[in-house]
């Protein structure tokens, strides 16, 4: 009880406070050692309630199991039935063990695609070029730089949503059909609406995206469908919302900002070049280095950055290595420790059942029933430790995360939703079951190894 207690109430502290806890007179320093243990204590807490309910539908499976053919099924099941302690503690740290793994595969994998989403985010496309002190030629074709598939322009401007004297936002006039086809299938893939995708229609409203700050921060709230003015270039155009964001590729998510097509818009104004802000390549396999050496011999002044390169930095910080590599050990020494428990508890068991599987020797069962027992006493308790442990360590995961500061692990305020992944989550089970494996085969082999004389003697003389 006291256990579930402390696991409770450690879980509620960490989804409140975080890590480092805090106090009356303020934060802690450093690391609250309590909330830091939360998730062993979780799951500590879970399988003692588990081993507690275990028996009991065990106990009805072998009462079902009585009417089946051979007596392997039934006087396995009542084998597991009536484990004492030492028979329960691989299920208890097999259970930890993989809600500890789940827990820190969760997190560690949700860090790493929220940090490819932040510099996917920042760039915008594979590279990203911005011009120095000279804007881009209106004939400049960068896709005749080596490596380029496909480029997209974008020009940034400061317009009045609204009209004369209205809210002041930052415009992104993109050309949406170029860079449907630059981010296809990346992370930065935007998912215009069609209309923003299509040829500029002429006398018709242009289609735009607004940031949720803009939608709600005029004299009136925008919803999608509303027409609203906008002043760009003294001149005032007409748009029609087709969608609410909070973010955009490329676009600093804490501005003011719109999104709509670059000919939609050239098209109503007429007579404005429009240069390019940033120019978005496509351009796989590309480093930044290489392509601004390509850049620095046609215009010197550019600036190259790469979403590769963006990532890279942000997994070089300490932080973030420290984590990753605390979580990698972290599930090294719960595998560890389960490979010892694990199989010293089989094998003591098998120890103390030398005995009866002697006695069952001497009935006619054969080497290949009695690992067949083995196999039915321990496997319903890998099953429930591992379905209970998963669920346990994700459930964990999704409880605190509020508390455990993702974004700062992340580097960037990109929202990422915590993500499962299988193949982490299936080796560490594969793991486990050839822990498991390895512990049923030696209980096995003390089993065969009993003197089927002796045993039977014991107790008659």
């Amino acid at each position: 009880v006291l256990v579930i207690v402390l696991a409770a109430g450690g879980a509620y502290l960490l989804r409140q406070r975080g890590i480092a806890g805090g106090s009356a007179a303020g934060e802690l320093a450093g690391v609250d050692p309590l909330l830091a243990a939360v998730p062993a204590l979780i799951g500590l807490a879970v399988g003692l309630l588990t081993v507690r309910l275990y028996p009991l539908p065990l106990r009805l499976a072998g009462w079902f199991a009585d009417g089946w053919r051979g007596m392997v099924p039934a006087f396995g099941l009542r084998r597991a039935a009536r484990t004492g302690d030492v028979g329960n503690l691989p299920m208890i740290v097999l259970l930890v063990t993989v809600a500890i793994g789940a827990f820190s595969s969760t997190i560690f994998v949700t860090i790493e695609r929220g940090q490819a989403a932040a510099a996917w985010q920042e760039v915008g496309a594979d590279l990203a070029m911005s011009p120095g002190t000279r804007p881009f030629p209106s004939d400049f074709d960068a896709t005749t730089l080596p490596g380029v598939e496909a480029a997209a322009r974008l020009h940034v401007d400061v317009a009045a949503l609204g009209g004369r004297g209205g809210t002041r936002v930052e415009m992104h006039a993109l050309d949406t059909p170029s860079y449907a086809i630059v981010t296809a299938d990346t992370g930065a893939e935007p998912h215009l609406p069609r209309s923003m995708r299509g040829a500029p229609v002429a006398d018709e409203p242009i289609p735009a995206i607004l940031s949720g700050e803009v939608a709600s921060g005029g004299p009136r709230p925008l919803r999608v469908g509303d027409e609203v003015e906008m002043l760009v270039s003294a001149k005032e155009v007409t748009l029609r919302v087709v969608d609410i964001r909070n973010s955009f590729p490329a676009v600093d998510p804490s501005a003011a900002w719109l999104v709509l097509p670059l000919e939609a818009l050239r098209g109503a104004i007429g007579d404005r070049a429009f240069t390019a802000s940033v120019i978005f390549l496509r351009a796989p396999g590309t480093s930044a280095t290489s392509m601004q050496e390509a850049m620095d011999r046609v215009l010197p002044s550019t600036r190259v950055i790469g979403q590769d390169e963006v990532l890279g930095s942000l997994r070089a910080g300490p932080l973030v290595r420290g984590v990753g590599s605390g979580f990698v050990l972290a599930v090294a020494v719960a595998i560890g420790y389960a490979a010892l428990a694990t199989t010293a508890a089989l094998v003591l068991v098998a120890a103390v059942r030398s005995r009866e599987s002697a006695h069952l020797r001497t009935l006619g069962m054969t080497p290949r029933d009695l690992l067949a027992l083995s196999v039915i006493e321990h496997g319903p308790a890998v099953l429930t430790a591992t379905v209970i442990g998963v669920a346990l360590g994700v459930g964990v995961a999704w409880f605190v995360a509020p508390g455990l500061d993702l974004a700062g692990l992340i580097g960037a305020s990109t929202e990422v939703a915590l993500v499962v992944e299988p193949g982490v989550v299936g080796l560490l089970l594969v793991a486990l079951v050839m822990v498991l494996a390895v512990g049923i085969t030696l209980s096995t082999w003390i089993g065969r190894r009993a003197s089927l004389s002796g045993s039977t003697r014991q107790g008659i003389e």
